[in-house]
């Protein structure tokens, strides 16, 4: 190379943040509209949420594209829908005390005593997961109100279902099962949020007592 000649050095052009771009300017980049032509200034839809669920004909009348740029555009609607199905957890609706069993099933097995909060929404939906409330020995656990429904009210429930397990073998709800139940029941009616059963647990997931149906009187009054 000779003396005093200089070398060009090219710069890559640098990125857009895309998370920086508006909605309508994340579309223009999709389709590769200008957003200076009458296509996205003028057809917009009211919110971008109006596109959901649109195909490549309908989102050609809204926004006046072209089809393959629509069709780009309504395979990359379709596969966000996809991905929100896919990431989105879960929650199984808790409408019969065998679901709750099924959902604390690994309870079936523990040595020792514990007591859990099924937090539910108005549909019945589980929010969340089970929350332990207290853990004792194999006799026994404190299962006060306080605690129970703190773990209730944390995870913004309207209902919920207590659950234990006895890890002795009999389901049967003894007598400081009945009298825990009762006060969950009252406490419950004073903060508003329904304790719909109380479930017990035995060592064989087989073997499990709704006291709902078992001992409904602990329900009323």
């Amino acid at each position: 190379m000779g003396a005093g000649r200089k070398s060009k050095r090219t710069t890559a052009p640098s990125a857009r943040n895309l998370h920086h771009l508006s909605a309508r300017e994340l579309i223009a980049e999709l389709v590769g509209a200008n957003m200076a032509s009458d296509v996205l200034a003028s057809a917009w839809p009211s919110t971008v949420m109006d596109l959901a669920h649109r195909d490549e004909y309908a989102l050609v009348s809204m926004l006046g594209l072209r089809l393959p740029a629509a069709r780009r555009l309504a395979a990359a609607l379709e596969l966000h829908e996809r991905l929100v199905q896919w990431s989105a957890p879960v929650r199984p609706i808790i409408d019969d005390p065998a679901v709750a069993v099924a959902v604390l099933a690994s309870a079936c097995t523990l040595p020792e005593e514990h007591f859990w909060c099924l937090p539910l929404d108005a549909r019945c939906q589980l929010i969340g997961s089970p929350v332990e409330v207290s853990m004792g020995d194999v006799d026994g656990t404190d299962a006060g109100p306080r605690l129970f429904f703190r773990a209730a009210l944390r995870c913004g429930a309207v209902q919920a279902i207590a659950s234990h397990n006895h890890p002795t073998g009999n389901p049967s709800p003894s007598a400081d099962d009945q009298a825990v139940t009762r006060r969950l029941v009252a406490a419950g009616r004073a903060l508003d949020i329904k304790l719909v059963d109380h479930v017990i647990i035995g060592p064989d997931r087989s073997r499990w007592c709704s006291m709902r149906r078992e001992t409904p009187a602990c329900f009323c009054g």
